[in-house]
């Protein structure tokens, strides 16, 4: 593939190197992901007691987790500890306490030049050269004529890095039931939570290996055909660096409680207090230099001042108070109503802007509990029930309230010839700033019928308005400040859910089957737009349109071309005449707003006004004497993907999509499924390359998400050995995919064809009671 888009190149495939890599993995060449290769796995243990007497319980868990990802050098362990108390200190007093204690642990390979994470190593690896080897014989990281070796850099020779998060958290929690008043309560709770990070990152520079090349791409293995040792270059400097950030949080609320039932109603009702803060802040160090041994320890390090860098996170406050209360009443379990509110305090806005009211209201009726109902045959029960409500979120870039400064560009000051650092204003301050809200109506039916059947049929509709957002507007190109954000945007959505159930037992036989399926639209109802096409109009239309340029067909052959030619002489791609191997767009427009026979950023069009997928979702179930099978599915119908990555993202000196030998477009092959594959270096090759409608594929699918199989020993059997039971499973998790997508392209769950994959996991192990 390289020859044919690179004819009369000097570094062209010969015969030689063809026969030569024939021997090399039966024709494959060197598979880099095969040398870096980790079969990924999970552990899991986990433990728990349980007891204590009528007034005093207890409950105490832990758990350690131990996965190794796909290629080595890549771990991440987890550690989870639990305690739960609970007395009966009075008759009417109870408290609660909970300890609980997180540990994670990530081990990985470095954040270079050469890769910004694992799953950008993944990818190298999975598309490098075909024809370069990682290692010599003696396992030393050979020269890939770049800056680093990849699988040098996951292996760890360019160094590490490694994170520790750990979180402690309290809960304490006092329930006292008043006298006087039966079904009143009151309750206070605390809660307490740290969060600390640390890291430390070590990263070296390390030696390649420069190996004798024989023919165009024959690289030797041989420790002896060394040439020369070249530093890594993935980074300027070998560097030490740890840093450490925090976050403290405490929750205190005081809420009363009631419920009570009088004949035929029931009451409950509630009323809080509740106070949220919480911090935040870091710091990082690091060296560079290593004046005698480049080692993970300090003592190693350069003690220059001018090797040493040190930095911080701003320390952060914040908080929120709540006054939250809830009412509810149902006659006879026939009428059913509640009303809540939420009056939410944030100090993301000024103090004129900070508080918000959000109530909620919903109803239901249970028909079925009607006597007029009492005739109808096949249909249990039967619920209507409807809700609406306002909520609000601040976690909307608050604190543009306050005036804000940032670096600006050194200066001369005074007669000393050295810059001072400057200072210069943030955004322009506005006070109005607040909540983004939305409001949301729901309608329902429920119903079981036919005995063992169940359905749920439920309509939706929520308005988010005042988001948050820039505002289009001109400035003078001397205004020195940025416009603030302001609270102007609004979208709307709106969709259906339904769910369809079975349960059924025969004789020792219980088995159930669920299914659901959902499909919603979203628009933009205001909203600025800096418009310079008419596809680039969003307000009024779906949020998830597809807009691409929209393929007519392909040129085959020179006749195509000077058919095509002679019918739309000004016809040109971006100024690319046309080819054969290439294909056709629709010519849509242009700036007089009619077609000009150029395509360009006028010729855009909406191909699908809405391209939200149907998500379904499937569970089944069934016992018998012991033994357990659960499994959910879940997918996309209706859905769509650009592929055109498999060909954007790729160059031929890499490996490469297969279709694009075997189907693509040649003068030997001009009825190929592929139009004409250009070479990375070709300016032309965008007419090949962009989003089109040529690319875009529909990519339903329905994947096995979870399977669960147990078995578990009869009490005859466990009560013999003094145990209260035994269970034995199976787990297992993204077990297969149906997809027709999938088979041609890639999964359809991927960002695209060269992503980190969708792991499988399978999981045995048994639950012992004693």
């Amino acid at each position: 593939m390289y020859n044919r888009l690179n004819p009369g190149s000097s570094s062209m495939w010969s015969q030689s190197d063809f026969d030569y890599f024939k021997k090399i993995n039966n024709g494959w060449g060197y598979d880099q992901l095969n040398e870096v290769y980790n079969d990924p796995n999970i552990s899991s243990h986990n433990l728990s007691v349980s007891g204590g007497s009528e007034k005093i319980k207890y409950f105490v868990s832990g758990a350690y987790v131990k996965e190794d990802a796909i290629m080595k050098n890549l771990t991440y362990d987890r550690y989870n500890f639990r305690a739960n108390l609970t007395a009966d200190i009075t008759p009417r007093l109870q408290a609660f306490t909970s300890v609980q204690l997180y540990n994670g642990l990530t081990y990985g390979p470095p954040n270079t030049a050469v890769a910004a994470n694992p799953n950008d190593l993944y990818r190298k690896q999975l598309l490098w050269q075909p024809e370069q080897p990682i290692w010599t014989d003696g396992g030393n990281p050979i020269d890939y004529g770049w800056i680093a070796n990849v699988g040098a850099e996951t292996r760890g020779d360019g160094g590490y890095i490694k994170r520790n998060w750990l979180s402690p958290t309290i809960n304490v929690r006092l329930q006292y039931k008043l006298p006087g008043i039966p079904g009143l309560s009151a309750t206070g709770q605390f809660f307490k939570s740290y969060f600390n990070t640390r890291g430390k990152a070590f990263e070296t520079l390390y030696d390649m290996w420069v190996m004798k090349t024989t023919g165009v791409r024959q690289i030797s293995t041989n420790d002896a055909d060394r040439i020369a040792l070249k530093k890594s270059s993935q980074i300027g400097k070998s560097y030490l660096q740890e840093n450490y950030s925090w976050m403290s949080s405490h929750t205190l609320n005081f809420a009363l409680n009631y419920d009570s039932t009088f004949g035929l109603h029931h009451v409950k009702a509630m009323l809080l207090y509740e106070k949220s803060d919480w911090s935040a802040g870091g710091i990082t160090s690091s060296r560079d230099n290593f004046p005698v041994i480049v080692k993970d320890q300090w003592w190693a390090t350069s003690g220059d001042r001018l090797d040493s860098y040190n930095g911080g996170n701003t320390e952060q406050n914040n908080g929120r108070r709540s006054w939250v209360g809830q009412l509810s009443y149902d006659f006879d379990e026939k009428y059913i109503a509640a009303f809540s509110y939420r009056y939410d305090g944030s100090m993301q806005f000024a103090p004129e802007r900070r508080w918000g009211f959000f109530p909620s209201v919903s109803a239901g009726w249970i028909i079925s509990k009607e006597k007029f109902f009492s005739g109808v045959n096949g249909i249990q029960f039967l619920k209507l029930r409807a809700s609406t409500g306002l909520t609000g979120n601040d976690l909307v870039g608050g604190w543009q309230w306050q005036q804000s400064y940032a670096s600006g560009n050194s200066a001369f000051f005074g007669t000393d010839p050295k810059t001072n650092v400057g200072v210069t204003y943030g955004p322009i301050v506005n006070k109005d700033l607040t909540w983004e809200k939305s409001l949301s109506h729901n309608l329902a039916l429920e119903a079981n019928f036919l005995d063992h059947y169940t359905a749920t049929l439920e309509f939706y509709k929520v308005k988010t308005y005042d988001i948050l957002g820039k505002r289009l507007a001109s400035v003078p190109p001397t205004f020195s400040r940025s416009l603030p954000d302001a609270n102007y945007g609004e979208m709307e959505s709106k969709g259906v859910e339904l769910s369809l159930g079975m349960n059924r037992t025969i004789g020792d036989f219980k088995y159930y089957v669920n299914a659901n399926a959902g499909y919603g639209v979203a628009k933009y109802n205001i909203r600025d737009e800096n418009i310079s096409y008419p596809w680039q109009k969003t307000v009024g239309n779906n949020v998830n349109r597809v807009v691409t340029r929209v393929v007519t067909g392909m040129l085959r052959t020179q006749a195509d071309v000077d058919a095509f030619v002679s019918k739309n002489p000004d016809y040109k791609y971006y100024g690319i005449a046309p080819q054969p191997g290439q294909l056709t767009y629709k010519d849509i427009s242009g700036p007089n707003n009619t077609p000009d026979g150029m395509i360009d950023d006028w010729d855009f069009e909406v191909v699908k006004a809405n391209s939200n997928p149907v998500t379904v979702g499937l569970n089944l179930g069934a016992e018998w004497k012991g033994f357990g099978l659960q499994a959910s599915f879940g997918g996309n119908f209706r859905q769509y993907r650009m592929v055109n990555n498999l060909v954007d993202g790729n160059v031929e000196w890499n490996r490469m999509w297969r279709e694009w030998y075997t189907d693509g477009w040649t003068p030997e092959n001009p009825n190929a499924g592929l139009p004409r594959r250009y070479s990375a270096n070709d300016g032309t090759r965008r007419v090949t390359n962009d989003a089109s409608t040529f690319w875009n594929k529909e990519a339903s699918f329905l994947r096995l998400r979870f399977l669960a199989a147990s078995y578990s020993l009869p009490s005859s059997l466990t009560s013999k050995v003094g145990i209260s039971g035994l269970k034995f499973f199976f787990n297992g998790s993204n077990l297969f995919v149906i997809s027709k997508f999938g088979k041609q392209y890639y999964d359809p769950e991927m960002a695209d064809g060269f992503t980190y994959p969708i792991m499988k996991a399978f999981n045995f192990g048994a639950v012992l009671s004693l």
